[in-house]
């Protein structure tokens, strides 16, 4: 009965080592998403700051030739809320992106902490194992041992 118990606990530590390595499959996956979020987040910031400092150098050359016409001063002012919108915008990508870097490294750690724990669960299981073999060599000795003394009797 003990080498049954034992063997189905072996098998339960096997089955949960298997969905602990599905378990860090899918956080290295989520980590994997959560690196190219970050990539495309950090690229698209870059294009953003970019964009920003076309657009203020285009906002001062409207300055410089609009001085004198109230229209002019109207369309510069336009340019300006839209350059400054655009580096609100940055600051908002710039924020994404540090919250997917962020996370990128939580979903690392976290693939980490599983791989730790599928490491440890199949030492268990190789230890039981191995106990599961000494218990079935030494329930076989026991029996030799009872049947000779039996047969002795």
């Amino acid at each position: 009965q003990q080498s049954q118990d034992l063997l189905r606990a072996a098998e339960q530590a096997r089955g949960e080592a298997e969905q602990a390595a599905i378990k860090c499959q899918l956080a290295v996956e989520d980590a994997a998403k959560a690196w190219a979020e970050a990539q495309r987040s950090e690229q698209e910031l870059q294009d953003t700051k970019r964009v920003l400092e076309e657009e203020r150098r285009e906002l001062q050359d409207l300055r410089a030739r609009s001085a004198s016409a109230d229209a002019d001063v109207q369309q510069s002012q336009d340019l300006l809320r839209a350059a400054e919108q655009a580096r609100g915008e940055a600051e908002q990508a710039a924020i994404k992106c540090q919250l997917a870097v962020e996370d990128a490294a939580k979903a690392w750690a976290e693939a980490q902490r599983s791989e730790q724990e599928l490491q440890d669960t199949k030492r268990v299981l190789e230890e039981e194992r191995r106990e599961l073999q000494d218990l079935r060599a030494r329930s076989a000795s026991a029996d030799a041992d009872v049947q000779q003394s039996q047969d002795l009797l």
